[in-house]
């Protein structure tokens, strides 16, 4: 059974998390296995992100999740962890311009910008 993990961050730099992303994280996705990665911005506030990324099971999600984790990757990227309010639903996310994985119809092995 697939494993989900999603993180949200708000953002003050998203050409810092693009590079974050695209240069470190997405490198842990693809050794986890990841059948999906994608960071999405929120639709109605440019200031929230969140990542997705799907793999086969718990166990090769740690390596990712404790990267996330290190506060000196996060605040070096303009990220902070998003705390402002509790999730709720109804929220609208599009898909941002950094590298991603797992939708098909991208050049090389699903790997391309959005």
């Amino acid at each position: 059974m697939a494993v989900v993990l999603t993180a949200r961050f708000l953002v003050s730099d998203w050409r810092a998390l693009q590079r974050l992303s695209d240069e470190l994280l997405i490198h842990y996705a693809y050794a986890a296995g990841a059948q999906r990665y994608r960071l999405f911005r929120n639709a109605y506030d440019a200031a929230e992100a969140l990542l997705l990324v799907e793999v086969a099971s718990l166990e090769v999600l740690r390596p990712l999740r404790d990267v996330l984790l290190r506060q000196e990757i996060a605040l070096s990227s303009g990220l902070a962890p998003d705390s402002r309010r509790a999730p709720t639903a109804g929220q609208f996310w599009e898909p941002s311009e950094c590298r991603s994985i797992g939708r098909g119809d991208e050049p090389h092995g699903g790997v391309g910008r959005l």
